[in-house]
């Protein structure tokens, strides 16, 4: 092979031999108002050693290698030195032909491209950069692909780093590769495989398209990060594009850090995706993980964080996300779901956190999905929800072996929850017809039925509640029996529950032999406490409360009720002066008042002084006193809250005209 030594010149110097090496010293140079350098035709399949300086007008390149020989492909190789430098309108531009490139000096494209290819079809470029490669326009840009590009020096642009136009490449950077006004690396087709070590950083900049890397077409991309890739533009971090009918079949493995300021750090479309992290995922103003297209697969260890947008949204079917590390949103869901017709699946051994009022940690919407949540961590809210799905006819499976810190709010579908080793701190909501089951441990829990269809609830130790608020018919519900016979509670199995709330209608709830909290809520209701030491709340209209064996509580509420303390030291318990009318339907009963052992509880009244028999002194103090009536039958207690002597409210004591003291009243003042 023929070698040329290349003097110092200031003209053009033109190849005229193929198959050759080419030799510029250290301290040569090449200065020009044309092309530095120059090969076409035939000319071609060479070596140059660039150690001194090729310098071009800003409007020609400094290296131009143009044309093959007979159809032939051949290569062109290029080492720049420490001490080299290549520097024009382009800095080295390659057609047709194959480019190898080793450079550990400087390339310089002043006003376009520092390093150029043009389209060829097998491609199979190599670049090793240990130096600088900097474009006015690209850093490098290739028209081909099956290009391979090491760098463990500095490859930037104005505009991409590094742009490729067909697939099937591998980038390995441990350097920097950064671009000022676009993404740091493009890529307009799949099956491109871009490593990025612990010592690398990819960085875009500041245009509205900017990402560190976009690959805008194609799938099986693949993405090793140990290093640092980010966006402090209007782009995101990553995103690998794929048309939504096919599959994306994209992978993204991170132990280092990908952030974005305004968009999304990490967006893989397409579907059939993998994201393994046990680095760190951000996004500033976005969502931190987006995936679309179905059967995606997300595994986190480290840290996936939003401050404005959710952690991880996943916007098609069958995605599995499994966490140990922390997946955590100031603002939104840290966990949403759309798009989801078949499956989804979350296996949690770390920390889901959300801390905004209006959205849970966990927020999806399905139709006719198995939605399946294991948790063995912490769900945590700083609000009130911790799960929601919404949508209809869904399956939800949670199995909580950890903490579920905020309510659970389920439409309509059959649903099983089980946290017998677990803790649920907040209400679950089961908001739509279906028939669900409850296993649940021995905190105390809240659910709230508000749909029709047999349910099954197992609510463990502690002291449970299930509220039927929005039945659109009468509660039947019997907890002793352990059912529910009519309104939403109709073919509901209760074990191990303690508490009842009714509907707006005319209720029957029945307590067991245990404590109980029986609440009747609107409508003229039958509360009935059986044993135990119960509390019954009527609270509106005209209720009948029977607290049967044991020391209960009674409070009627707003109407006219009658109540039976039953056997038992009971006390019956007025919160307000509108709780029992002065006269007629409105004023309360007390059946059975047993002197010496029972009470009545005025103490939220503020009740000043008991005045017997006596009439009031309408003094400005608040005064309680009683009658004979019923021609002795009865004992009317009237009670003067205002001072002004007439009496503000009243209770019939209905069993006996009783001679009260102040020991029969708890007053409070």
């Amino acid at each position: 092979m023929p070698a040329f030594l290349i003097n110092s010149r200031t003209t053009t110097y033109t190849v005229v031999d193929p198959s050759s090496t080419y030799l510029l010293q250290e301290g040569d140079y090449i200065l020009v108002d044309d092309y530095g350098i120059h090969a076409s035709g035939t000319n071609t399949n060479n070596t140059y050693y660039i150690n001194g300086s090729v310098v071009a007008d800003a409007a020609y390149r400094a290296i131009y290698l143009q044309g093959k020989q007979s159809g032939v492909l051949y290569t062109n190789t290029i080492h720049v030195g420490e001490t080299g430098m290549v520097a024009g309108s382009y800095g080295i531009y390659v057609s047709q032909d194959i480019l190898e490139l080793t450079n550990a000096g400087a390339i310089y494209g002043e006003i376009s491209d520092a390093v150029y290819m043009s389209h060829i079809s097998d491609g199979g470029h190599n670049i090793f950069n240990s130096g600088l490669i900097d474009g006015g326009g690209d850093g490098i840009d290739s028209n081909a692909g099956e290009l391979d590009i090491e760098n463990t020096g500095t490859i930037r642009g104005r505009f991409e780093a590094i742009e490729i136009s067909q697939g099937f490449n591998l980038i390995s950077n441990a350097g920097l590769i950064s671009s000022r006004e676009s993404s740091a690396i493009y890529i307009y087709n799949g099956d491109n495989t871009i490593v990025n070590l612990a010592t690398g950083t990819i960085a875009a900049g500041r245009d509205v398209s900017d990402y560190g890397i976009l690959i805008s077409a194609g799938a099986n991309n693949q993405l090793i990060n140990h290093g640092s890739i980010s966006s402090t533009g209007l782009g995101g971090g990553v995103r690998f594009q794929a048309p939504l009918s096919g599959t994306g079949s994209h992978s993204v493995t991170n132990t280092g850090s990908i952030t974005s300021n305004e968009s999304y750090a990490v967006s893989l479309e397409g579907g059939d995706s993998d994201l393994v992290n046990s680095g760190l995922i951000q996004s500033i103003d976005n969502h931190a993980v987006v995936v679309n297209g179905g059967a995606n697969k997300i595994i986190n260890e480290g840290t996936i964080s939003s401050l404005d947008g959710n952690a991880i949204l996943s916007l098609g079917d069958a995605t599995f996300i499994r966490n140990s590390g922390e997946v955590l949103t100031e603002s939104a869901a840290a966990i949403e779901f759309d798009g989801v017709s078949s499956a989804f699946r979350i296996l949690n051994s770390g920390t889901l956190a959300s801390n905004v009022p209006s959205e849970a940690v966990i927020s999806g919407d399905a139709t006719t999905a198995e939605i399946d949540i294991v948790n063995h961590g912490h769900i945590t809210s700083g609000y009130t929800k911790a799960i929601e799905i919404t949508g209809v006819d869904n399956s939800v499976y949670v199995r909580n072996f950890g903490v579920i810190d905020g309510a659970i709010n389920l439409n309509s579908g059959d649903h099983t929850i089980r946290s017998q080793t677990g803790i649920i701190e907040g209400g679950i909501f089961l908001l739509g017809d279906g028939s669900s089951s409850l296993f649940l441990g021995d905190e105390d829990n809240t659910v709230y039925d508000f749909g029709e269809g047999g349910d099954r609830f197992d609510l463990g130790g502690g002291s449970d509640l299930i509220s039927y608020s929005t039945s659109s018919s009468a509660i039947h519900a019997d907890l002793q029996a352990g059912r529910g016979y009519s309104g939403y509670a109709r073919g509901d199995v209760l074990i191990e529950v303690e508490n009842l709330f009714g509907s707006a209608f005319e209720d029957h709830l029945l307590g067991d032999t245990g404590i109980n909290e029986l609440y009747g809520f609107d409508g003229d209701d039958i509360l009935e406490g059986r044993g135990g030491n119960d509390e019954l709340y009527g609270l509106d209209d005209n209720d009948d409360l029977l607290g049967g064996s044991g020391n209960d509580q009674l409070i009627g509420g707003l109407g006219g009720d009658d109540l039976t303390g039953g056997t038992g030291a009971d006390v019956f318990v007025y919160e307000a002066i509108s709780d029992s009318a002065v006269t007629g339907i409105g004023r309360d009963r007390i059946l059975d008042f047993e002197k010496g052992v029972d009470l009545i509880d005025l103490s939220a009244l503020g009740i000043q002084d008991f005045i017997y028999q006596a009439a009031f002194t309408g003094t400005g103090t608040s005064e309680v006193r009683f009658q004979n009536v019923g021609g002795g039958t009865k004992t009317l207690v009237q009670i003067d809250i205002d001072g002004d002597g007439n009496a503000d409210s009243a209770i019939i004591i209905n069993n006996a005209f009783i001679n009260l003291t102040p020991d029969d009243f708890a007053l409070g003042a």
